[in-house]
């Protein structure tokens, strides 16, 4: 005895909600800029509580970092991720291992770039390093888990 089933019903709404039918783009560019957004949010909590921001060479040429420099930067490479999300869709073998060992790589040497300027106060260069673990916390999971599903 055959069965059928509908498991659309209403056209179009189950595809509008599968996140797996959804092309990588959307969940890419959602998750970058859910990153933006934490990143945004995270440079606000750490202005109001007032940790020093300030990098340099040495203390007495210490800049502060402007304001909105955390979202600049998150912008800038969540673009670069973004484009190689698509790469890896499109290309790898293995879309979701493949984009989660290179996320995880990168996001793992992101946590060095604090600790560069020879100048930086000890608060300044964790809280950089905290930003770059959250923000990489938002973006990754879910674009992995995406690419995981797609093949």
């Amino acid at each position: 005895m055959a069965v059928a089933t509908n498991s659309q019903t209403v056209k179009g709404t189950s595809a509008r909600f599968d996140a797996a039918a959804r092309p990588a783009w959307q969940v890419a560019g959602a998750a970058s800029l859910a990153g933006i957004a934490v990143a945004g949010v995270y440079e606000a909590i750490v202005r109001a509580a007032g940790v020093s921001l300030d990098m340099g060479t040495s203390k007495a040429e210490a800049e502060a970092i402007p304001v909105g420099g955390f979202v600049g930067f998150t912008a800038m490479f969540a673009a670069a991720g973004f484009l190689f999300a698509l790469a890896v869709a499109r290309w790898a073998t293995r879309p979701g291992r493949t984009y989660a060992v290179a996320a995880g790589a990168v996001a793992a040497v992101s946590l060095v770039l604090p600790f560069l300027p020879a100048y930086a106060a000890a608060e300044t260069r964790v809280v950089l390093a905290l930003a770059h673990v959250a923000v990489a916390a938002v973006v990754v999971p879910p674009v992995a888990r995406h690419l995981g599903r797609r093949r």
